[in-house]
């Protein structure tokens, strides 16, 4: 089962993320990588937030989660 946080688009560069981890997303040389979203109410199983996004903290801190998976 995977785990995966939203965070800003392009705020994962310049890291060295730590093995096991993939990044998904858009890398300049024309690939495109989907990922599911759950809708935030209503049944999108087996997708579900553990902490959804509001309004104030739409995306994970990019900077936190590299420093608790250091």
């Amino acid at each position: 089962m995977g785990v995966y946080f939203l965070v800003p688009p392009g705020s994962l560069a310049g890291r060295d993320w730590p093995l096991g981890v993939q990044l998904l997303g858009g890398t300049g040389t024309g690939t495109v990588t989907y990922v599911g979203i759950p809708a935030l109410a209503g049944n999108t199983w087996p997708l579900r937030w553990y902490s959804g996004p509001t309004a104030t903290a739409p995306h994970v801190c990019p900077v936190r989660l590299w420093d608790a998976l250091g």
